[in-house]
């Protein structure tokens, strides 16, 4: 009886470890399943945004336009929005005070403050000793 109860402990503790060991090989599959999809759904967005940008121009569009065969004013739009709030920041930034950080000044007229100490004596030519 003793016997029974044993050989039942053990064909039921390993039947836990099969049972353990195919849930934790499904969730790998699910974890690797679910990061292929990520990946194959960053590729996709990634090749449609190429697709939706403007290409650099060729070396000959730049030959062209440095010997003025190129009309280099006719641009189509980039989508980049437009020019006119890009110049508003950088000057509204060249605005005196509108900095938020403390920098140095050009015409400062308190001694300048070494950034770093003095660094190593140089070594002097000791003559040979005989």
């Amino acid at each position: 009886m003793i016997d029974e109860r044993t050989a039942e402990a053990e064909r039921e503790a390993r039947e836990n470890l099969a049972r353990a060991a195919e849930e934790r090989r499904a969730e790998a599959e699910r974890g690797v399943d679910e990061r292929l999809a990520a990946r194959d759904e960053s590729v996709r967005e990634f090749y449609d945004n190429a697709d939706k940008s403007t290409p650099t121009p060729t070396q000959r569009e730049n030959d062209l336009a440095k010997v003025g065969a190129l009309d280099i004013d006719a641009k189509e739009d980039d989508g980049s929005g437009p020019e006119i709030e890009y110049q508003r920041r950088v000057m509204q930034g060249r605005l005196p005070g509108a900095s938020p950080y403390e920098t140095r000044s050009a015409g400062n007229d308190q001694p300048a403050v070494p950034r770093r100490g003095p660094g190593r004596p140089r070594r002097t030519e000791q003559p040979p000793t005989e």
